[in-house]
């Protein structure tokens, strides 16, 4: 079963350190903005979903989900 699970967020990435002044709506710009500063080569059309994570212990991980598994494969 666990690894289904991972299997099936295999899209996703998982970002620690996102300050919390970033509010939900500006965190596609920003990951938009934070790629482009580091040479990927991702475009708002390959962003599925990005929202906070909500961990008891720290709410500044984010996750990032892209359209195709070949946009992470290949952008790593």
């Amino acid at each position: 079963m666990n690894l289904n699970e991972q299997h099936s967020r295999i899209e996703c990435l998982e970002i620690s350190g996102i300050p919390i002044s970033i509010d939900n709506d500006n965190l596609e710009p920003t990951f938009l903005s934070i790629f482009e500063k580091i040479g990927l080569p991702v475009l708002a059309e390959n962003i599925e979903a990005v929202h906070r994570l909500k961990l008891k212990y720290d709410n500044r991980k984010v996750m990032v989900k892209l359209s195709c598994r070949k946009d992470v494969y290949q952008n790593i």
